[in-house]
């Protein structure tokens, strides 16, 4: 899984660009989803470098595939359980 830059916009003001990481899981209880944690986790803390920056993190369902991402992001680099 490589991130993807989405847009570019063109704003004398400021740099502003997207940039995206698609992980193909589906939205079932029997996927091993722990396999993209590692990946996951290093794109948002690369990103989170970027004082200015802000990650979104959202499946297509919004149940649990999202979810279970940001917790494993927590639980690795802010220190929570």
């Amino acid at each position: 899984l490589t991130p993807k830059k989405l847009v570019d916009v063109d704003d004398p003001a400021q740099d502003f660009s997207i940039e995206y990481l698609k992980v193909p899981v589906e939205d079932s209880m029997d996927v091993k989803i722990r396999i993209h944690f590692d990946v996951c986790c290093k794109f948002i803390s690369d990103a989170l470098r970027n004082p200015n920056a802000n990650v979104l993190i959202h499946c297509k369902e919004a149940k649990s595939r999202s979810v279970t991402i940001a917790i494993a992001y927590a639980i690795k680099h802010c220190n929570m359980s």
